[in-house]
């Protein structure tokens, strides 16, 4: 019974991290160069070379928050179980608590608990706001992030409670978002029960039945234990039948964007349509070049967001996440980021056309080639167009920076 009470006890702690290789940027081609889970993750458990893998996981799920792609699917909790949590507990307008797992909120204080604050995107924060939540009270330790191995998550907190801020204070929604230091947060947060995903020590007297719990060895021991009774398992079970061939990938809408768009939903409904002026995300995608509809970038694409067809080029805003695998794999550097669209355009359903087709001569072969450009292309430009074999024969210039529509 002790060694099934240990296994229980290290099974319940386990942090799933999947990768969804079909969305993946670096999985859809070797051209991609993002290492962005790689770069964040404290334990060394995504590797930057080659295609990504997960191997010893503390579960912080910065790497699901840092992905672009949206291809990292965290398990225990998931995104939708928190915001379960968040809703229960911010009901009726209450103050939201939530706190990294190093820091202690005051005592009798009702705060859930996190790996890392640096998983809670924006998608996230508003999400929360659009369940009721009065007021999103972030709480970081005394000492502060930088003796954390996931002190990257820092960054990533601030920026996300920056953006939900901005977004909130555009639509004059009340709710506000603070980041304060645990030790100076003295009053109790007025909710009811504690329905975190784990009990501070310091969070008042647990009401559940006791249960007998043994002390659990180190994470590496823990681990090997793990391993030898999952074996013993497998070995105990019948062998699995034949995997069948993976069905054919169909880009959709990721659940961060169905997430936010739940939220804005929600939150345009208390507050108003937001401001034209109220922009989403860090960057947007532009026609900069000459489009040579080789359609590399709707094939490419992990969200579904790019269209060719007889019209031209267009994006739905909606779909992107403006990762920025499209302008990496643009044989011609026709695409580049620039300055974030507004809100309205990620809520609307129809495309934003980035260019109109038009018919140019090579001014290198004399073959006519039928190209998409972006709107107010100057005629001399066009006067030095070339076809993409054409062009592909001499170093083309670096993706050039735009800076609004």
């Amino acid at each position: 019974m002790v060694e099934l009470d240990r296994l229980a006890d290290a099974l319940a702690e386990i942090r799933t991290v999947q990768i969804d290789r079909q969305r993946c940027l670096r999985c859809r081609t070797p051209r991609s160069t993002c290492s962005a889970c790689a770069a964040v993750c404290p334990e060394g458990a995504v590797s930057p070379e080659g295609l990504p893998e997960v191997a010893e996981c503390s579960g912080c799920g910065l790497c699901a928050a840092a992905c672009r792609a949206d291809a990292i699917l965290l398990d225990n909790p998931s995104d939708q179980e928190l915001l379960r949590r968040f809703a229960r507990a911010a009901r009726g307008g209450r103050t939201l608590t939530v706190a990294c797992a190093r820091a202690t909120p005051p005592a009798g204080s009702d705060a859930l608990t996190v790996g890392c604050l640096g998983r809670l995107g924006p998608e996230l924060l508003l999400a929360a706001a659009a369940c009721g939540a009065g007021r999103i009270r972030l709480l970081v330790p005394t000492e502060g992030c930088d003796p954390c191995p996931s002190r990257a998550g820092a960054a990533m907190f601030q920026s996300a409670a920056a953006e939900a801020r901005r977004v909130l204070a555009g639509l004059l929604h009340p709710c506000e978002i603070a980041v304060a230091d645990a030790s100076a947060v003295a009053e109790r947060t007025v909710s009811g029960p504690n329905l975190g995903l784990h009990r501070h020590p310091d969070s008042g007297p647990d009401q559940r039945p006791e249960r007998t719990r043994v002390d659990l060895p180190p994470n590496s021991e823990r681990r090997a234990f793990l391993r030898s009774a999952l074996g013993l398992l497998r070995q105990a079970l019948p062998a699995p039948a034949a995997a069948q061939a993976p069905e054919p990938f169909t880009p959709s809408t990721s659940r961060r964007r169905e997430l936010l768009l739940w939220a804005l939903e929600r939150l345009e409904t208390e507050a108003g349509a937001p401001p034209d002026g109220l922009a989403w995300g860090p960057a947007a995608v532009y026609l900069t070049g000459t489009c040579h509809r080789c359609a590399v970038c709707v094939r490419l694409c992990p969200n579904g967001a790019m269209r060719l067809d007889e019209g031209g080029l267009m994006l739905f805003h909606r779909q992107c996440h403006a990762c920025g695998l499209c302008t990496q794999v643009c044989p011609a550097g026709a695409l580049s980021l620039g300055a974030p669209r507004p809100l309205s355009f990620l809520r609307s359903a129809d495309p934003d056309r980035l260019g109109s087709p038009q018919v140019i001569r090579c001014a290198a072969c004399g073959q006519e080639e039928q190209v998409v450009v972006a709107s107010g292309t100057a005629a001399s430009e066009a006067a030095d167009h070339r076809c993409l074999a054409c062009a592909l024969r001499r170093p083309q210039p670096a993706n050039a920076e735009v800076t609004g529509p």
